[in-house]
């Protein structure tokens, strides 16, 4: 068998395959049993016919149509396997001639991917400093949480720290949306400082879940809605004694705008509503004008003036709890100074974590953006497939199925994955640059290294479920995980090593880590941390079918997801860690 190779663009491979005469006639041979298995030839039982006889009957040429496929199926992954290549999708059939017997295939490889020299690459490590308003701001969101509203015994105007609650319109009613996104400006939200944010990662395993409470109002939390709640209670039960104010009621609030409670707290609503509603009676009426700036978080306001009408319904007190409870409402183990302390920590990590991040992002960017290299479109359609269905497995948790899924947004399913392509092309280029870096840098994880992170998953689920969870990590997909998550671990730290320049000393101390430590002697159980990108060849039924996941991946995982180790933004391990674990999980979000 003759094969030469050519590489064209987007990193293709064509393969010319010419046979060699034996293995052409032992493809004759077997077209001619089948065809006088399949047809009568007089003077012959089924399947007895000689070849040349067959030959005669059929003609060469329909001889030769019946042994191409055969030959092909046959000839096309030893082709393969001389020439030492490896598929990531379908090969194409493009051309056959069968005197003498060759064919032309162009094949989808993975692309070779040659890394810029990042030797120089130089980034700031520069974590914000943790003010002592951040701090305070902090220990604010948590004490908001047990506020306890009260019913004035008498009258009296809005004071500052009030609860007030107002019917809300304005000058732009004609616009619904505008309606909607004027909703959101009175969501009392607690601000850090600025670019200052606590997140969930890897460096928090130790936050309580009452800290996870208070990380997620930080992001985005109306203190306001449960009193919402009460209030329309109270209001169900004036109406049930009068129906007819019922009516009037309500008649009254579509007149007059949206109910919304305000928390009269500086910093938490726009100071032009804050003023205007500072010394409001019950039953009296302000209005507010807001003038946005264009760097406005929501465009539709960009630059506009808007001015509200606020109608007073209703007064509350706020009573807050005092410091010195706030660490037992919390369920805080220390007095209040120590929980100011952790306070602090956790906004030191968060900055620091976020520096971090940005540093490694800004890293790989730059590395992507000077490593040039050409996708095939198979590798960049798989990840397509794999990000639709991810949203398709969202809906299903609301009974949608795919097809129903399908007809509601009106499209095909290739029109479906199409729409995920320019967003699926910068996720392979990212896994393969990260692979790669992973290979030049050679890092891998030892025995030591997985049991640390193994140790990490633990410390994440409260003590009476770590034996039912170490169980589940003995587990082949889930020593992947834990595998994958210590090099994910090693890799960030080699990058912001890089980037910072002390890289140096950290290769030299973890080079005298792995002569002091043995490779991981359980070599068979122990996961291949790193997968190859390709999905499997070719497969017994047609060198143009879709070779499908390779089916030695964890299950749901695209061979694209496993080659990135390192959770760039597609998966999360601990998310696959507590899905296995049940609904009860793991308490770090």
């Amino acid at each position: 068998m003759k094969i030469t190779t050519e590489r064209l663009p987007k990193s293709l491979v064509a393969l010319n395959i010419e046979l060699d005469q034996q293995q052409v006639q032992k493809g004759l041979e077997k077209a001619a049993r089948k065809l006088s298995q399949q047809f009568r030839i007089p003077g012959f039982r089924p399947g007895k016919a000689p070849r040349q006889i067959v030959e005669n009957y059929f003609g060469r040429e329909r001889l030769l149509e019946e042994a191409t496929d055969d030959l092909i199926q046959k000839t096309f992954p030893e082709a393969l396997k001389q020439e030492n290549i490896l598929p990531v999708g379908r090969p194409t059939l493009e051309n056959v001639e069968q005197e003498p017997f060759r064919y032309r295939v162009t094949v989808p490889v993975e692309p070779t991917v040659e890394l810029a020299d990042y030797s120089g690459y130089r980034f700031p490590y520069a974590p914000e400093a943790v003010s002592d308003e951040s701090v305070e701001k902090l220990l604010d969101a948590q004490r908001e949480q047990h506020v306890v509203l009260k019913e004035l015994e008498e009258p009296r105007p809005a004071q500052p720290g009030d609860m007030v609650t107002v019917l809300i319109s304005s000058d732009d009613e004609d616009d619904d949306d505008d309606d909607d996104d004027d909703d959101d400006e009175f969501d009392t939200t607690v601000e850090l400082e600025d670019d200052v944010e606590i997140e969930a990662d890897e460096d928090e395993d130790n936050l309580t879940d009452d800290d996870e409470d208070d990380d997620d109002e930080l992001a985005d939390a109306s203190l306001a809605e449960g009193a919402d709640e009460d209030e329309d209670e109270d209001d169900e039960d004036d109406d049930d004694e009068d129906d007819d104010d019922e009516d009037d009621d309500d008649e009254d609030d579509d007149d007059e705008g949206r109910e919304q409670q305000i928390a009269l707290v500086e910093g938490r609503v726009r100071p032009e509503v804050y003023a205007a509603l500072i010394g409001a009676q019950p039953g009296e009426t302000r209005t507010a004008t807001v003038v946005y700036s264009d760097d406005e978080e929501d465009e539709s306001l960009r630059g506009q003036e808007v001015t509200y009408t606020l109608k007073v319904k209703n007064i509350q007190e706020r009573l807050l709890p005092d410091w010195e409870e706030l660490p037992t409402l919390t369920e805080f183990e220390g007095d209040f100074e120590t929980m100011r302390s952790n306070a602090r920590e956790r906004l030191e990590r968060a900055s620091e974590d976020k520096a971090r991040r940005s540093l490694i992002e800004d890293f790989l960017n730059r590395l992507d953006e000077e490593t040039p290299f050409e996708l095939p479109e198979a590798m960049v359609r798989e990840r397509a497939e794999q990000l639709f269905h991810q949203q398709v497995s969202e809906f299903q948790r609301y009974g949608i199925d795919e097809d129903q899924f399908l007809k509601l947004s009106n499209k095909t399913h290739d029109q479906a994955v199409e729409e995920f392509m320019g967003q699926a092309e910068p996720d392979v280029r990212r896994s393969l640059v990260v692979r790669e870096l992973i290979r030049r840098e050679n890092l891998t994880i030892n025995d030591e290294d997985f049991e640390a992170e193994n140790e990490r998953f633990l410390q994440d689920f409260e003590p009476s479920r770590r034996d039912e969870v170490q169980k589940m990590l003995t587990q082949p997909n889930m020593r992947q995980m834990v595998a994958s998550s210590a090099l994910d671990r090693k890799l960030r730290d080699r990058l912001v090593a890089l980037a910072t320049g002390d890289v140096v000393a950290q290769v030299q101390e973890q080079q005298m880590a792995s002569e002091s430590s043995t490779p991981s002697s359980d070599a068979q159980s122990t996961p291949t941390v790193l997968s190859d990108v390709a999905t499997g060849g070719v497969t017994e039924n047609s060198v143009f079918d879709d070779p499908g996941p390779d089916p030695t991946s964890e299950s749901g995982t695209s061979s694209v997801e496993q080659a990135t180790v390192a959770d760039y933004g597609q998966r999360s391990a601990s998310d696959n860690l507590d899905e296995e674990a049940g609904p009860a999980g793991s308490n770090v979000a």
